[in-house]
């Protein structure tokens, strides 16, 4: 008797899933062949959905605002590429981009008109978004996918090349934006000084895998300062990042140092909080100073 009553509850709940799941197949189905009559309907290029959307008409987990707003900018960016309007692409890029790598216009379009020589559409393979005061920030690694009149590939082996996006997008609609991986660029920090000697950090270049620090050192003495090897350093959560090499800054000058370490935002929990420099005297005093990293977002 017990064996038959437990039979039947078995039974009794592949009956219920087996219904439940019905529905489901059908409405998955379904949407599946309206993308692939889509595709079939024209021979027009056409951008290759992501799977969110693909899904949106038929669940409203997938459906926010700023889903919907950064698939429209990133169509747009990627019009702008493939048309080759650079005139209106480079008033979008952020300054920050401009000042490090395109500082004029003549530069940007010689860049792109040399590593975007294809017309691509943009798949989002995900992406982050943080608040900042003034507008929010969307961190995105994008797929470039070739763009084709052939029948959508569920496969996406048409995938050429994958980048990181930076969207600044403000309160009034109006976005920047960069790219290569690159996030922003840090203010400068203060200059932290002891007797004839003082260090700051000039610029902090974050991206997405890697952040390079400019350190400004200045001698304002009669005699030679010092920073030896590995004397420049910083902590990644636990695991120490050096500078290598031994640098010597002569009386009454000023040098710039450049100091990367390969953690960006990606792993944003191991981001320093500070940069260490040492140096020494040729009278033998030591100086030592702990100097705050500013980034260009909030971590």
């Amino acid at each position: 008797m017990y064996k038959k009553t437990k039979m039947d509850m078995i039974q009794l709940v592949l009956l219920i899933i087996l219904i439940i799941s019905i529905p489901l197949l059908f409405i998955s189905f379904e949407s599946f062949q309206k993308l692939r009559a889509l595709y079939k309907s024209n021979n027009t290029e056409v951008a290759i959905p992501s799977l969110e959307e693909i899904y949106e008409e038929n669940s409203s987990v997938y459906k926010t605002t700023s889903a919907s707003d950064l698939r429209n900018i990133l169509n747009e960016i990627f019009e702008l590429i493939n048309n080759k309007d650079f005139n209106k692409l480079y008033s979008l890029l952020t300054d920050d981009i401009k000042e490090l790598m395109f500082p004029t216009q003549d530069s940007f379009e010689s860049y792109m008109k040399t590593s975007f020589d294809k017309s691509y559409s943009p798949s989002i393979k995900k992406y982050t978004k943080l608040n900042r005061e003034k507008n929010e920030v969307f961190i995105i690694d994008v797929d470039f996918l070739l763009k084709s009149t052939k029948e959508f590939n569920i496969e996406n082996d048409n995938v050429e090349k994958t980048d990181t996006f930076v969207i600044y997008l403000g309160d009034d609609g109006n976005y920047k934006f960069s790219f290569m991986s690159f996030i922003g660029t840090g203010d400068s920090g203060k200059a932290y000084s002891k007797d004839d000697f003082s260090c700051k950090i000039l610029k902090t270049y974050l991206y997405n895998k890697s952040t390079t620090f400019v350190i400004e050192v200045e001698n304002k003495s009669d005699s030679t300062i010092t920073i030896g090897e590995n004397e420049i350093y910083c902590y990644t959560g636990a695991v120490p990042r050096y500078y290598p090499y031994s640098v010597s800054i002569a009386p009454h000058t000023t040098r710039k140092i450049s100091f990367t370490i390969y953690t960006g935002l990606s792993v944003k929990n191991s981001l320093p909080s500070e940069i260490n420099i040492q140096g020494i005297h040729s009278n033998g005093m030591v100086y030592l100073f702990y100097i705050p990293v500013k980034y260009p977002i909030n971590l």
